[in-house]
């Protein structure tokens, strides 16, 4: 023996404070103050609905968003094993608006659907658009970024605005935007 002893620290590090979760356009930014950091500090672990998801050494740690709402747990880990108590936060992804308005005219003998675009920070941005009085069980017409599209019968006409994030996780607008297409009552040009 040289004469060097190790002590491990009995007592868990202190808790992260200011706990801070951002919506960004595909991640969640988690970032944290920890204003007393110990001689054996090893890391932060960080936890999304009780499932260890990654570590990091540093103040500022980004998830992928995977679902519509999801618990972060944070917490300090020292080179001993100890672990601080947790510090958590739920989090809810900013849902897609309704679609404000959906208009129909008649154009060069072709109905033409049209409607407000939604105001968001997610790009690209789908409109849904199906034909019936239900959304779950309506016709698909078609999935596109324009704001308008030809149309070729009467009917109820259904829009929702759609979002696909990186990792999969599909959000629209809560509630379908209703057009009732009767070529009798459309001006013709």
């Amino acid at each position: 023996s040289d004469g060097v002893s190790v002590i491990a620290q009995a007592s868990a590090p202190e808790a992260i404070s200011n706990l801070t979760i951002i919506e960004e356009i595909d991640d969640w930014t988690l970032s944290w103050s920890y204003v007393y950091m110990p001689t054996d500090f090893k890391t932060f672990q960080i936890y999304q609905d009780y499932d260890l998801i990654g570590e990091t050494s540093g103040l500022v740690f980004k998830a992928k968003i995977t679902k519509t709402q999801s618990n972060f747990r944070v917490i300090a880990v020292d080179t001993a094993g100890n672990q601080s108590t947790y510090t958590q936060q739920t989090v809810t992804i900013t849902p897609l608006n309704d679609i404000a308005s959906v208009n129909a005219s008649y154009l060069n003998n072709n109905i033409l659907m049209f409607w407000d675009k939604i105001s968001t920070n997610k790009t690209p941005i789908f409109y849904e658009v199906k034909k019936s009085s239900s959304w779950e069980n309506a016709q698909f017409i078609e999935k596109t970024t324009d704001y308008k599209l030809n149309i070729f019968s009467n009917g109820t006409y259904m829009i929702k605005a759609t979002y696909q994030y990186s990792s999969g996780l599909k959000i629209e607008s809560e509630n379908p935007k209703i057009l009732i297409v009767d070529e009798a009552q459309l001006l013709k040009n």
